[in-house]
């Protein structure tokens, strides 16, 4: 049930965002005057947002600790099934001073060992051609040098 207290003969329009994205838009009903009330159906756990005129609520529904924050201990094991069928594996890179070895390999290989790990090799790029401008050319650029010193020189010699 929602609940409105104001200063106004009429409360404002309520909607409420459910958190498969639809909205709801339930009738309020005086209690007492300047007391309003909603029944609100709600039939999916997760974030219900409320607005009514300038004023919002949010509301959650469904147990305080999901499963994600059940278990909170570091463990390579839900990653186990994925590791084994791709031949990865998995590192935990801040509890040793040392960070494992990235290997490019071929995609017959096991792409993980103790204290390496591979990346493997698609050969997914092609380089059609390249080539290179210099900025500017040498000549150039020692004459806008040296008549540069020249003219800071000068400048300093008044």
């Amino acid at each position: 049930a929602a609940r409105l207290r104001t200063l106004s003969e009429r409360a404002a329009p309520l909607s409420i965002e459910t958190p498969s994205g639809g909205f709801l838009e339930p009738q309020w009903q005086q209690d007492r005057p300047g007391q309003f009330r909603a029944e609100v159906p709600v039939d999916e756990l997760g974030l219900y947002k409320a607005r009514s005129g300038g004023l919002d609520a949010v509301v959650l529904t469904g147990p305080a600790n999901p499963a994600e924050f059940s278990a909170l201990t570091v463990s390579d094991a839900p990653l186990k099934p994925v590791t084994e069928t791709t031949g990865g594996g998995a590192y935990f890179v801040n509890t040793s001073d040392e960070l494992p070895a990235i290997r490019i390999l071929d995609s017959r290989r096991q792409l993980s060992g103790s204290d390496w790990l591979g990346l493997r090799e698609r050969g997914a790029y092609a380089v059609r051609s390249s080539n290179t401008v210099p900025l500017l050319p040498g000549i150039v650029g020692v004459a806008l040098l040296l008549s540069m010193l020249i003219w800071l020189w000068r400048r300093e010699s008044r």
